[in-house]
């Protein structure tokens, strides 16, 4: 009888930055739950703030936009290698706080498509 070995990781190159890759949590049940129930108040107000005219709003719909971004990376990214920010590894918050802009929007995009989003729903 044969076994299956099933890695709960899975690694990408990255596009913008060649040399770096990224490691993702691949979305058991469990990890979807916590990242849908993390994102799910956020997402209905970032909706509703969308859909209003006011400039307050509008700012505030951009907030939640990046707080739920943020989210998905803390729940989902498990290591950068191959780039130094500051001379420092960049862990999650680093890559936040202080990374090429450009590859936190990849590694974004990438697990939006490993969720399976469609893009009504990533805007959600």
């Amino acid at each position: 009888m044969t076994t299956m070995h099933y890695s709960s990781t899975i690694q990408y190159e990255s596009r913008m930055i060649p040399g770096v890759t990224f490691t993702l949590w691949r979305l058991s049940f469990g990890k979807r739950l916590e990242l849908l129930r993390r994102v799910h108040s956020l997402a209905g107000k970032q909706e509703f703030c969308t859909a209003s005219q006011t400039v307050e709003s509008q700012y505030e719909a951009a907030i939640l936009e990046k707080a739920m971004q943020q989210i998905y990376l803390e729940c989902t990214l498990v290591q950068v290698e191959g780039l130094l920010i500051d001379g420092e590894p960049a862990s999650t918050d680093i890559l936040l706080q202080r990374g090429p802009e450009n590859l936190v929007g990849e590694i974004i995009g990438t697990i939006h498509r490993h969720m399976g989003l469609s893009a009504e729903e990533q805007k959600n």
